[in-house]
């Protein structure tokens, strides 16, 4: 047999020596329970140890008699199954009793049974540590059954160690042992530990090409590990076992098409599904509804309305989030259409709802869901109040948000981490920064996500603390326990833009890349602009306008054309709405933002060119709105509106 380990000696960690002589308090402990006639209370109750054991049991390590061997090996399989079970927040605990059984039975003898060897291998695998014990372990067995080997293999996956696991199936086909399925889909499983993804996908294609050889692949427990596997590493093996799916196992279906990054590739397999006659459930209606949003598709998203109408699935999970798609997609009516024929709504689609009228502009009709929502006494958890609080931000309504923020602490026994950075987010945007600061400084550091740190420095930026945001910055990246990423650095570019400090942009703008490997994208290159602009140095604005990738979106190209207007640079703002008008044509403030520009300098038919391009092609400026909190209500008006 091929070994695993170079070394087949015991294992200096283990405490054989020491488990009868009482040194080491584990083992006494383990020992202990052995000798206790209530064997039994100590395994319903796993979640004691080590605490809680009469130590008078262990008063001599000289006075404990040895363990009778032929009630050994049954009583070392009931700890293993109460060591199962137990879970420590210290791990150690865990490897300290394994090393204690371990050496229980070595010391009794019972090691050679597979049964016992196999058993000490997964608890050994519940500590990342453990590798070497386990490997070691595994050595020391003279003949490993199929059974063995394949939880070595299950164990060794759990390690994070894949291609360890991989060589230990070739070492066990290598022997004459036939896998059976349950092997098959523990090695396909370690594949997905293995490296890059061409090396997972390498090693899933051999276990693939073996699998189909032994006759394995009408297994759907192997069918589906391969799944897995291969949407993992790419799409273009997916499509071939999906070929071998041919509509029959469904469940293989909705995996597959779960574990497919690609909105768009979705659907495609989605139809493929449809056109070989696999029924679909609620499971597939999710994952249609999943991709429809991931692209927007209105139209798909109608489709799977009529299907969900037609299978006659009214879930509440199901109309959720059909509603939430909607949204997504911009149809607030139709989304409210779908939440108004919904006969229970819980927690989560009021969430929803609110979440829908806010992302959309509709923040008013979203508080007065809120106000239908207090009625019913639903105690708010983290996520409805973090939902809530941006809808806060659009009103501009302090004293709301001051109530939510209450509430929150009321409610909630200690507000998430969720909670605190919408509530920065909250107070920077109506203004009241100093509120922002006293929130994040009462986050301890184990507290603070990336979410946190980005939140605080944008908000000190955007109210002109850009050297405070910097600091904060520099704080971040002392701690080190959070690594920051593209929304860091647009917080910090837009900070250094706000406060004037076009250098200190620059610098990490050229730093992005080789200190955090992260690649300038849209609104990285909109920051740089915007910081060029405040400090009104227009030429370098056009030579970045010419100088920006083709893929630069909306927002740079808008960051372009504002620092035109403020400089009153016809030509630059030229420029910046021609590419504007490609990218997103029905924008009506790029007309106006043009036509504004035209009127300053007097070009008075170029005004009239701009605002006729706006008839014809039918954008509208959407009129502005102002809100009035007046008593228990909230209202809106227009200019034109009257209190008739």
């Amino acid at each position: 047999m091929l070994t695993l380990c170079s070394s087949p000696n015991p294992s200096p960690n283990l405490p054989v020596n020491s488990i009868y002589s009482g040194q080491n308090p584990i083992s006494r402990q383990l020992l202990g329970h052995l000798h206790l006639s209530h064997t039994s209370d100590f395994g319903r109750s796993p979640q004691f140890w080590p605490l809680n054991l009469p130590e008078n049991v262990f008063s001599s390590g000289q006075n404990s008699q040895k363990p009778n061997p032929l009630t050994t090996k049954a009583k070392i399989q009931r700890l293993a199954g109460d060591l199962r079970s137990f879970h420590s927040p210290d791990s150690s605990h865990s490897s300290e009793f394994s090393a204690a059984l371990h050496a229980l039975a070595l010391k009794s003898g019972h090691l050679s049974d597979l049964s016992i060897a196999t058993t000490l291998i997964n608890l050994y695998s519940k500590n990342s540590s453990n590798l070497h014990s386990v490997l070691q372990l595994f050595d020391e067995i003279p003949c490993p059954d199929l059974f063995c080997y394949t939880s070595t293999i299950s164990s060794l996956t759990r390690l994070g160690h894949g291609l360890k696991a991989v060589s230990l199936f070739k070492c066990m086909v290598s022997t004459g042992l036939k896998p059976d399925a349950h092997a098959f889909t523990a090695t396909t499983e370690a594949c997905m530990a293995c490296g890059q993804a061409t090396q997972r996908q390498a090693m899933a294609m051999q276990v693939h090409a073996r699998a189909s050889k032994e006759g394995f692949l009408l297994d759907e427990y192997v069918l589906g590990s391969l799944v897995k596997v291969y949407v993992r590493t790419g799409g273009a093996w997916s499509m071939h076992v999906a070929a071998g799916l041919s509509g029959r196992i469904r469940v293989l279906w909705n995996l597959l098409v779960s574990g497919v990054v690609d909105d768009r590739q979705k659907m495609v397999f989605l139809r493929k599904m449809q056109e070989l006659g696999c029924g679909v459930d609620e499971v597939t209606v999710l994952l249609m509804l999943k991709a429809c949003k991931g692209f927007r598709a209105t139209n798909a998203t109608k489709e799977v309305h009529a299907m969900i109408i037609r299978q006659g699935f009214c879930s509440l999970e199901i109309q959720t989030s059909l509603a939430h798609t909607y949204g997504d997609c911009s149809q607030v009516t139709l989304a409210t259409r779908v939440y108004t024929f919904m006969t229970t709504m819980d927690l989560v689609s009021w969430s929803s709802i609110m979440a829908t009228y806010t992302k959309n502009g509709h923040a008013l009709e979203g508080l007065n869901c809120l106000r239908s929502l207090i009625p019913m006494q639903q105690t708010l958890d983290a996520i409805a109040i973090s939902t809530i609080l941006p809808m806060i931000c659009q009103l501009g309504f302090s004293k709301l948000g001051q109530e939510l923020h209450a509430m929150a602490f009321r409610t909630l026994i200690e507000p998430e981490t969720l909670v605190k950075n919408s509530l920065i987010d909250m107070y920077s945007k109506l203004g009241d920064i100093d509120s922002a600061i006293r929130v994040f400084e009462s986050m301890g550091g184990d507290d603070r996500d990336v979410v946190t740190w980005n939140v605080m420095i944008y908000a000190l930026g955007v109210h002109g603390r850009g050297r405070k945001a910097l600091g904060v910055f520099a704080e971040m990246l002392g701690v080190g326990r959070v690594r920051p990423n593209s929304s860091t650095l647009v917080s910090v570019l837009s900070a250094c833009s706000h406060g004037g400090l076009v250098d200190e942009a620059q610098f990490w703008f050229d730093e992005m890349g080789p200190r955090f490997g992260v690649c300038a994208q849209d609104q990285h290159y909109g920051c740089m602009v915007g910081a060029l602009a405040r400090a009104k140095r227009v030429h370098e604005v056009r030579e970045w306008a010419r100088a920006m990738p083709e893929w630069v979106g909306s927002g740079a190209w808008g960051s372009v054309l504002e620092a035109g207007r403020v400089a009153g640079d016809i030509g630059v703002c030229e420029e910046a709405v021609e590419r504007l008008f490609e990218l997103e044509r029905d924008n009506a403030a790029n007309y106006v933002v043009m036509a504004e520009v035209y009127a300053r300098a007097g070009r008075w038919g170029d005004v009239r060119r701009v605002r006729g391009l706006m008839r014809e092609r039918g954008v509208k400026k959407p009129a502005g709105q102002s809100w009035v909190q007046c008593g228990h209500g909230v209202y809106g008006f227009v200019s034109r509106d009257s209190c008739d």
